[in-house]
């Protein structure tokens, strides 16, 4: 009996050790940001002397990140309202940003409103949301914009909240062997979390691997001492991961990175992902806040247009969403 329910103990945590072999390193082909691509792109779409300019200086300064951010607002007007709302930790931001995938094909305003709307979900403490958004990114926007090794970055800390373990250490280990000169603060995140994550896999498999012990004992109508004490020394070993996983949830209540402004000079609102670090921890409910406080007929205005405009992807998304938001905001 104390073997069964250690197991429905463990799969209800979603953490049953995966009995397969490991799956290969994730195998992507990074490439630095073409900036001049970049330029050539926006001539054709008609930016300005000033535009370029500012973009030029902006890059300079700053980052290619952030300066492509602020001439794509510059020059699309949907991305940058959408953006806006974003900045703003909007509920509505959400909504915009999908119609701006919906709606806008330029490349580049894709993969940055992916960005985004990853990022929006992050905040809310959505992270299958977010995860799924990046794989997207993953499939469709890598070497196109400077944003590659922030999203695998988030992508892998999306994957352990999920949790997805083993996919998160994957990407994990292709941050850090890809991109050597990423700030030190999301390198040395990335090593700590990975080393945690593999720390974690080798618990739980060791665990699987008394549960199997303990059934093929039971089969054998074996429940002497010693099978009675290797159940008990897996649910003392659940208990300790219960417990670990209790405390990194409630480490730190910061946002991942926020929504806020990157650089006052700039009205580029980019989120400032290498500031963070660990694993993302619970955002302040601040965007769920605001939903509540919405009237319901805000609320029923934006259930309406994703049950009207969106795709079946997307309205699927959304409507758990926000959902979610409306438990979140009790």
């Amino acid at each position: 009996m104390m073997f069964r329910i250690t197991i429905a103990a463990f799969a209800s945590l979603g953490m049953l050790a995966a009995q397969e072999p490991a799956k290969p390193a994730v195998a992507l082909a990074f490439k630095p940001f073409d900036q001049s691509v970049f330029v050539a792109h926006v001539k054709g779409l008609g930016a300005t002397t000033e535009q370029l300019d500012r973009f030029a200086k902006g890059v300079e300064e700053e980052s290619a990140k952030h300066a492509v951010d602020d001439l794509l607002r510059a020059r699309f007007s949907d991305y940058r309202d959408a953006c806006a709302l974003a900045d703003k930790e909007e509920p509505r931001a959400a909504l915009e940003l999908t119609k701006v995938l919906e709606n806008n094909r330029d490349p580049y305003v894709q993969a940055y409103a992916r960005y985004q709307l990853a990022r929006v979900f992050l905040n809310a403490d959505d992270p299958e949301q977010a995860a799924t958004i990046m794989a997207d990114f993953v499939e469709k926007d890598l070497n196109r914009t400077p944003l590659d090794s922030e999203v695998i970055y988030f992508y892998g800390n999306a994957l352990a909240k999920v949790p997805e373990r083993e996919k998160a250490i994957r990407f994990f280990a292709a941050f850090l062997r890809e991109f050597p000169n990423a700030p030190e603060r999301l390198r040395s995140s990335a090593a700590q979390i990975k080393a945690e994550l593999e720390r974690q896999e080798g618990v739980l498999h060791d665990i699987s691997d008394i549960m199997k012990f303990c059934e093929r004992k039971i089969r054998k109508t074996d429940t002497g001492k010693k099978t009675q004490d290797k159940q008990k020394m897996v649910i003392d070993e659940l208990q300790k991961i219960i417990e670990m996983l209790e405390k990194q949830e409630n480490k730190s209540g910061g946002p991942p990175g926020g929504a806020g402004g990157i650089n006052p000079a700039s009205e580029s609102k980019l989120p400032p992902g290498e500031a963070t670090k660990g694993v993302l921890k619970k955002a302040p409910p601040k965007v769920a806040e605001k939903w509540g406080d919405l009237n319901k007929g805000d609320r029923k205005a934006i259930e309406a247009e994703i049950n009207d405009k969106m795709s079946p992807k997307y309205k699927k998304m959304l409507k758990g969403f926000y959902k979610r938001l409306g438990k979140s905001g009790k």
